[in-house]
């Protein structure tokens, strides 16, 4: 069966799909196509022939997906084979259709491989693999926290790959990015409103997943209102849960965690939305990206809640010992 992917439509693109190290393709025009490379934008040298080339090019994303864009319907998202692909009109884009194409890699990384990626002059690699296992082990909860391309997905992935064969991890999603380990998990995806059928958002698949005996619960990003129910489910007994958060730091991802939290509940007080987390939250990942290089900006374990909020410390994870 031929890939949509090598339909002559995509032709302008096909090189950067087959590029190893481009993860991101964004289209602005006929003539403007950019591809995110080694920690930047950097603009394409082949272009769409003309308007009506382009045209082709959104009709054969809508044919696949099975909707039309218009003005009724201005946004189009959806996966084609490895690919997560959003369309914006031009009714809502004020010119050309605006596409933006994000690569899944199909490899997992084990996580030995991962953290020598990882690694930093403060941080050895052996270091961070044993920092990683005791969070597995120790089945504690934590969030893996960094800004967009730091590489949260392949972390997670690398720490789905690491887990028990006999343990169920039930793993919630918008976008179809992480990788199930194994026949015992289940993978439940949201859905946007197509027709008649309602959305599935990420706090009804949490109100479901409890319903299936989930060891541990493993959610794509944390990023509305069910921040609450995340951390509820948590709050029962769900060890070894984590998930990601959009964060530049440590401090700034418990704001916004108690941001989105109150989303979810908006007459639960600050206090509250506070003790919850501490209950259930209790070490913190954060990444970052430096001048295209991945590394791990520092692990964090929440000591305490304050009055006037929490005290996070740097761990020394060359001081951690698995039992």
């Amino acid at each position: 069966m031929t890939s949509i992917l090598e339909n002559e439509s995509w032709l302008p693109v096909q090189a950067l799909l087959q590029t190893e190290n481009v993860n991101d393709i964004i289209c602005t025009s006929a003539s403007d196509i950019w591809y995110y490379q080694s920690g930047k934008f950097k603009k394409h040298d082949q272009v769409f022939a003309c308007f009506l080339a382009y045209q082709n090019f959104v009709d054969s994303i809508c044919e696949f997906l099975g909707s039309d864009i218009n003005f009724e319907k201005p946004f189009l998202e959806g996966k084609i084979e490895n690919l997560r692909v959003h369309v914006a009109a031009p009714c809502v884009t004020q010119n050309y259709f605006h596409i933006s194409i994000r690569k899944h890699k199909e490899n997992v990384f084990n996580l030995s491989d991962l953290t020598q990626s990882l690694s930093s002059s403060k941080n050895s690699s052996e270091a961070l693999l044993k920092a990683f296992n005791f969070l597995l082990e120790k089945e504690l909860n934590f969030l893996v926290v960094g800004q967009t391309g730091c590489g949260k997905t392949t972390l997670m992935n690398s720490l789905i790959s690491e887990l028990p064969e006999n343990q169920r991890n039930v793993i919630l999603e918008d976008s179809n990015e992480l990788k199930s380990r194994g026949p015992l998990d289940t993978k439940l995806l949201t859905r946007t409103e197509q027709g008649q059928l309602k959305d599935v958002l990420l706090s009804d698949l949490l109100r479901q997943a409890l319903r299936m005996k989930p060891d541990r619960l493993i959610l794509g990003e944390i990023r509305g209102g069910e921040a609450k129910d995340l951390l509820l489910a948590l709050s029962t007994g769900h060890k070894g849960s984590f998930g990601s958060i959009h964060a530049s730091s440590a401090q700034e991802a418990l704001v916004r965690l108690e941001f989105l939290i109150q989303v979810g509940a908006p007459t639960w007080s600050s206090d509250m939305i506070r003790k919850l987390i501490h209950l259930s939250l209790h070490w913190l990942v954060v990444l970052q990206n430096n001048n295209g290089k991945r590394q791990i900006e520092g692990i964090y374990r929440i000591a305490s809640l304050e009055t006037t909020g929490f005290l996070i410390e740097l761990v020394d994870i060359d001081s951690l010992i698995i039992n």
